[in-house]
């Protein structure tokens, strides 16, 4: 047992864990060189209704904590004191602490013991599910411990592992976090939290415009499917797409969706809303990591006296949010007006990455 949890949920620390270690003995991997273990783990949170009917069994039975004699000064966790052994011998139920447990929602992640030598040989299942535990059985197990700060180790950096047991397709991608889109978002991957060339980033705030070559369009009048994905709405071009074209580079557009406030900022200032037009590379130099793309952002900010003549050509018809949904209109759309120019000379270029 463990006053407060060792393991965190969600950056929460619970009141109380217990560890139930169980030597592997059939499965991969078996180490020809050291033993390895299962720990089943079950988080407690106080109630001040509820006891638990597990520790109900053994609560007045704990052994005494360990004398702080010879105890060496600001000793946290006595590691090498010998056993005090309780004169309860049972029989404990052991199938109480998981008969109202649901077992089929669990943590599971690779790890290590959480007390010296911190061996990592430890194949973890912590429950999702938390039980309940009286003040009154807590205050006894304290008293047991008799270690004052507690005798949990804090939780440890993941390092690159994955946690095994959230429901990725269920996880939702906003309000964002680097935590969740690395490691439980659907399509999490570490990258979104360590790449070196992530996006959206801070534009700067020109003084004056550079004069640059033009960033050339030729978008058209396109069949389209309007989609809300349950992320965003999303304008997919349904056959021949316009092109993108800058210097040797060409792109071919694929979508067009929104986002809400803008994801670039400019001087650190977020605007209203903005369009991101995602083309796929089809000339210039490739990577070979795999398909690169191209994308056009257009951002908006809110006027009193003006509205914008693209967005009104669909305004009235964006899907229903919250769920995968199909609009009934299907164009031809006119992208043209989107930008409000063929050839444009004032715009930001850096290497990035999907948002």
């Amino acid at each position: 047992f463990h006053w407060g949890s060792e393991h965190t949920v969600g950056g929460r620390q619970l009141d109380l864990s217990v560890h139930c270690v169980h030597l592997q003995t059939a499965g991969p991997p078996l180490s020809m060189t050291s033993t390895h273990f299962g720990v089943l783990g079950f988080l407690f949170e106080v109630s001040d209704t509820e006891s638990d009917p597990f520790l109900a069994q053994f609560e007045d039975a704990l052994p005494p904590a360990h004398s702080n004699e010879g105890a060496a000064a600001g000793a946290h966790r006595r590691m090498s004191d010998a056993a005090v052994v309780s004169e309860f011998k049972g029989p404990i139920d052991f199938a109480s602490l998981y008969k109202n447990e649901s077992l089929t929602e669990f943590y599971t992640y690779e790890g290590s013991l959480t007390t010296p030598p911190c061996s990592e040989v430890v194949d973890w299942h912590v429950a999702m599910e938390k039980r309940k535990v009286s003040k009154a059985q807590l205050k006894k197990f304290k008293d047991a411990m008799g270690i004052s700060v507690g005798n949990y180790r804090p939780a440890q950096p993941l390092k690159g592992r994955v946690i095994q047991g959230c429901d990725k397709e269920a996880a939702p991608w906003y309000p964002y976090t680097s935590k969740a889109w690395a490691e439980t978002a659907k399509g999490a991957s570490i990258v979104c939290r360590d790449g070196q060339f992530q996006s959206p980033v801070d534009l700067p705030e020109c003084p004056a415009p550079e004069s640059r070559a033009p960033l050339q369009l030729t978008w058209g009048k396109h069949d389209v499917a309007l989609k809300n994905n349950a992320h965003t709405v999303q304008l997919d071009v349904v056959g021949d797409a316009g092109k993108m074209k800058i210097g040797t580079y060409e792109y071919t557009l694929l979508q067009c969706h929104f986002h809400w406030g803008s994801e670039h900022t400019v001087g650190g200032k977020q605007m209203d809303m903005a369009a991101h037009c995602v083309h796929s590379q089809t000339q210039g130099v490739t990577s070979r990591r795999g398909p690169r793309y191209g994308v056009m952002g257009i951002l908006y900010e809110v006027s009193a006296t003006e509205s914008d003549p693209f967005l009104a050509l669909i305004e009235d018809r964006l899907p229903t949010a919250g769920a995968t949904a199909v609009s009934n209109f299907s164009g031809p759309l006119d992208f043209s007006t989107m930008a409000g120019s063929t050839s444009i000379t004032n715009y930001y270029t850096y290497d990035g990455s999907l948002t």
